[in-house]
């Protein structure tokens, strides 16, 4: 696990939420995106984000799009105490 971010959050959730398990295709390019968590059903991921920079909203706008399935929860850190 990484810094004291990343542990606080996975402290906050229930414990069958997985860790950078699964990951999903996106394009274009054609590149790879691995939640920071993802619920047992895959129905369900957690990103943790400390800045936003375009290059992360775009990614994260096309991902959205190209996966209407799944629900991605941003956690940024001012969220968490």
């Amino acid at each position: 696990m990484g810094n004291a971010f990343e542990k606080r959050v996975s402290a906050a959730l229930p414990t069958e939420y997985r860790n950078e398990v699964a990951s999903r295709s996106y394009s274009p390019p054609e590149v790879t995106y691995t939640p920071d968590w993802m619920s047992p059903n895959a129905r369900r991921s957690l990103r943790r984000k400390g800045l936003w920079h375009p290059e992360d909203r775009r990614k994260m706008r096309m991902i959205v799009e190209q996966h209407p399935g799944i629900r991605i929860i941003m956690v940024r850190m001012p969220d968490l105490p």
